[in-house]
């Protein structure tokens, strides 16, 4: 049977004439749209691989469902420019019949049916199990489950439709068959709905947590504007059910066709964007900063090429300052050699005895074994050093006249400020005591003394969380939380002493000669001597209950081990010495005085799997089928009724070993941006976190009385 060429697919519109040569068309518009949101969609997955795989180190099931969404989006863009030779977007009366009549036109439009709901299914599951990671509690964790499952049920029945039409659907005389009449009208109808409610489903359910998530205020805006980009796939998908309601029975199939194929285009694709939203933060920061530390390693290879074209080579020598400034300054001269760093000495260390000030004392005694060191501690009798350059005082940080004591005798030129109760075990009273005044009482007395020029406060990351929410990839830049975000009261009195000392540097920006100040925040530090955190998991180990573990286990933890951590506390020192007296540099990437810096060893681990690395390393290791899981909520609830009965049993003096807050801790994400302390200080963790466990657990195995 032949068919005229000439002859029209559809019936054109009284006084229309067919146009087979240059017709009007909507592919053009699906041609600049995919153009614009094909590229922007496969950058944000670009971005979250990265992110995922060389940041956060940690890979989900959110990861893979966003990674098959955009194999979806890419096929069926594919798909469509396969359809644009059929007639996609012209007016069925501009296509000629014959081009209709091969089986494979009608599996080619049939195909788009199963990429179309595949992409929205996973990129929908994608986002839902991101809220799953960023609000893990029982409402929300119950509210994502069930959109999980309705879209996992509801998109499966369309892509099985889909199929079905592929099969049964091939030929043009079975386009009249029931099945392939209901395909091609309810059925679209039906998808068009479930689309829309879906997408408002995802779009409203994280707005209430959103607002109070962990973050700085530009963060959650721009996080709040990402995901309010969802508007649009949802404007997108109530577009087209209105677009197919209101021409259901138009027989100008294909151009209505080309029309969604447009807003599909922009719904797919801002639902994957969306799915990536907050790697795309992470991702940006990181570039931001490749791009700046490319730019200024540039600027300063080019001055340094100029400056030696014009003043030839440069005789180095040893230079000794020779001022002359009053009583103390036979304290404040120091030398500075070209061959070797700044001299520290003389040195105070407050909490001079504690696991932190231990190492900090012996890296400083292997840098300059004859420096004065003097350890200012309310139990000198532990962690002590067998060397007579260490000098230990009795003294009291919240009493400002034992402060002013060994301050005199002391008259350091560089402070270490460790000095701190266990945020764990000290009664209540005591953060506000020694963690703020003590500081204020250093202070006073370091400008008593004169002899101050540098003094380095080890703060702690826990001003930035709030021990409720997962910190991610924190940078230096993320605001100190106040209440009521901030409920703990040692990171409240750690934020007030290091803003104190922050305040303090150079005299509060006035004197180039004052005291210069920075602050570091650590993540959680591990090694020998320590005998909280590090010391409970050996305990537990040689109890052989490493295999219990609350949570899913999957949430990425930042350690430093302690040597780094005191190598990161020389640096600083050094490098705020070298500042003294000069003026403060005009970049802000290059100062050190008045900074804060994170640390951390830049590899961060499963909080679960370090704790088992511990375990093997007491020689009990735990295999992977004897991992016993406890949900986290069953933890939080035992960790309730464990509070209440030691808080009745001892009256309120004792607290228990399993608490809410450290069943939060270890069920959160706490991951650490390290990039500042590199760049500025030269910071490089020189001991890995397995070969720190190794040492450590070594140390606690030597001393099992002290360790354990």
């Amino acid at each position: 049977m032949s068919v005229d060429p000439n002859l029209p697919a559809g019936k054109p519109p009284p006084g229309v004439t067919p146009n087979f040569v240059n017709p009007p068309s909507r592919q053009t518009a699906i041609i600049i749209l995919e153009a614009i949101f094909t590229p922007l969609m496969l950058l944000a997955v670009a971005a979250r691989v990265w992110v995922r795989t060389c940041i956060v180190r940690l890979w989900g099931a959110e990861d893979t469902t966003c990674i098959l969404a955009a194999c979806g989006s890419i096929a069926h863009m594919i798909i469509y420019t396969q359809t644009f030779p059929l007639g996609l977007g012209h007016h069925m009366w501009d296509i000629r019949a014959v081009t209709l009549l091969k089986p494979s036109s009608n599996r080619t439009f049939s195909a788009n049916g199963i990429t179309f709901p595949w992409t929205l299914c996973f990129a929908k599951i994608s986002i839902l199990l991101l809220y799953k990671r960023l609000f893990p509690l029982r409402r929300e964790l119950i509210a994502v489950s069930v959109g999980i499952v309705v879209d996992a049920v509801l998109y499966a029945a369309c892509v099985g439709v889909a199929i079905g039409s592929l099969i049964k659907c091939s030929g043009l005389e079975q386009v009249s068959h029931p099945y392939c009449r209901f395909n091609s009208g309810p059925m679209v109808i039906i998808v068009s709905v479930i689309n829309v409610v879906t997408d408002f489903y995802v779009l409203i359910l994280p707005i209430p947590r959103l607002l109070h998530l962990q973050v700085s205020q530009r963060r959650k805006i721009a996080l709040l504007l990402t995901f309010a980009t969802g508007l649009g796939a949802c404007a997108a998908s109530l577009a087209r059910l209105i677009n197919f309601s209101i021409n259901y029975h138009s027989t100008d199939v294909f151009w209505i066709q080309g029309s969604n194929a447009q807003l599909s285009v922009v719904e797919m694709n801002i639902a994957i964007i969306v799915a990536c939203a907050t790697c795309l933060p992470i991702f940006f920061t990181r570039v931001r900063s490749l791009g700046s530390s490319i730019y200024h390693s540039t600027v300063s290879l080019l001055r340094t090429t100029r400056q030696d074209s014009k003043t030839g080579p440069i005789v180095h020598g040893r230079q000794r300052s020779m001022s002359n400034n009053g009583p103390a300054s036979q304290h404040r001269e120091r030398v500075k050699d070209d061959r070797g760093p700044s001299k520290l000495g003389p040195v105070l260390v407050t909490g001079g005895n504690g696991f932190v000030a231990y190492h900090i004392i012996a890296k400083i005694l292997a840098e300059e074994p004859d420096c004065s060191i003097h350890s200012l501690d309310v139990n000198i009798e532990r962690n002590r050093h067998a060397n007579e350059n260490v000098h230990y005082h009795r003294a009291d940080l919240a009493l400002a006249a034992d402060v002013e004591r060994v301050m005199q005798i002391a008259r350091p030129v560089t402070i270490f400020h460790t000095a701190s109760p266990e945020f764990s075990d000290a009664p209540v009273s005591a953060y506000h005591r020694i963690i703020v005044d003590g500081t204020h009482h250093l202070l006073d007395a370091a400008r008593k003394v004169q002899s101050v020029r540098a003094i380095v406060n080890t703060s702690t990351s826990g001003v930035i969380n709030d021990n409720h929410t997962d910190l991610v990839d924190g940078t230096e830049d993320m605001p100190i939380l106040r209440p009521p975000q901030q409920k703990r009261i040692y990171c409240l009195a750690k934020a007030d002493a290091e803003e104190a000392i922050q305040a303090a540097n150079r005299n509060g920006g006035r004197d180039d000669r004052g005291i210069l100040t920075c602050a570091l925040r650590p993540c959680l530090a591990f090694g020998e001597h320590d005998v909280g955190a590090l010391g409970k998991m050996v305990a537990v180990a040689r109890q052989g209950r490493s295999r219990f573990q609350m949570g899913n286990g999957q949430n990425p933890y930042d350690f430093v081990y302690i040597g780094n951590l005191a190598d990161a506390h020389l640096l600083a020192a050094h490098a705020l010495l070298d500042a003294w007296g000069k003026p403060r540099p005009t970049d802000p990437t290059t100062r050190v005085d008045g900074e804060v810096f994170n640390i951390s060893n830049g590899e961060p681990w499963l909080f679960w799997d370090f704790q088992r690395a511990v375990a093997a390393q007491t020689g009990n290791p735990v295999r992977p089928e004897d991992i016993v899981v406890i949900p986290k909520w069953v933890g939080l609830t035992m960790g309730f009724v464990s509070e209440w009965v030691v808080w009745a049993i001892s009256a309120g003096t004792r607290t228990p070993n399993m608490t809410r807050e450290g069943i939060r801790f270890s069920t959160l994400i706490r991951t650490l941006n390290i990039d500042k302390a590199k760049r500025v200080l030269g910071y490089r963790p020189k001991v890995t976190v397995q070969e720190g466990i190794e040492h450590s657990v070594q140390w606690f195995m030597e001393q099992p009385q002290e360790g354990a």
